[in-house]
């Protein structure tokens, strides 16, 4: 992935530029040991990764704060019933969606900092397509990665969520960018592997838990690893 084959690297945000200081799965599992539940990282980091997959995060312009809080609850009840746990789900929900609220603190990985130097060495662009609610802009601009980055944009302003294809055409198309000459990354199979290879994007899948050593697209644990 150098200056002679891509001329633009486009990356998700969550879990992929940005991570959690403390993961939500650590924050969950406080959560469970202090109700009197032992569960495993594993079984709480597939939990997750299937409620994800049946009840992707809205990010339009309809939602507010109120009927986001009322998805988190949901979606947390959702979380635990998946580990067994029904009776006590509904505090259980509540008590996850305030901890994490509290406690979601972002920091930019040090692979990514180092990565787009790299990038910027050899004048390949930076962009970002991210699932992201109104706090887009803020978010980067507290980190700053509107510094770093050519171009941003988020499925609250594009107006469809990955892994619709409609988000990456209409991105490729704003920014006047040819498929051929740009690679995605991202953490998720579904969505950002998925509709890369549906419109033949060239993506890599960060892996950094070594959770898809199976997967069929390149795979990397680090994005250090791409500069090759």
């Amino acid at each position: 992935m150098n200056k002679f084959k891509k001329k633009h690297a486009i990356f998700d945000l969550a879990d992929t530029i940005l991570t959690m200081a403390v993961s939500r799965e650590r924050i969950a599992q406080d959560i469970l040991l202090e109700n009197g539940f032992s569960v495993s990282a594993s079984q709480i980091k597939t939990a997750f990764r299937i409620v994800e997959k049946l009840s992707p995060v809205p990010s339009g312009k309809k939602e507010d704060e109120k009927s986001l809080r009322d998805f988190y609850y949901s979606r947390n009840e959702a979380f635990f019933e998946e580990l067994g746990i029904f009776k006590s789900r509904a505090p259980l929900a509540a008590q996850l969606y305030k901890k994490i609220k509290s406690e979601k603190k972002w920091q930019v990985t040090q692979d990514f900092l180092t990565y787009s130097r790299f990038l910027r060495e050899n004048d390949i662009k930076i962009g970002i397509i991210s699932n992201w609610d109104k706090s887009f802009p803020s978010v980067l601009i507290e980190h700053g990665l509107n510094r770093i980055t050519d171009y941003f944009e988020s499925s609250f302003d594009i107006g469809y969520e990955k892994p619709d294809i409609r988000i990456f055409e209409a991105v490729f198309k704003k920014h006047s960018i040819n498929r051929k000459e740009a690679f995605y990354i991202g953490n998720d199979y579904v969505m950002d592997m998925i509709p890369c290879h549906k419109l033949g994007i060239d993506s890599v899948l960060i892996d950094r838990g070594g959770d898809y050593s199976h997967a069929d697209c390149r795979t990397v644990r680090e994005l250090t690893e791409l500069m090759v």
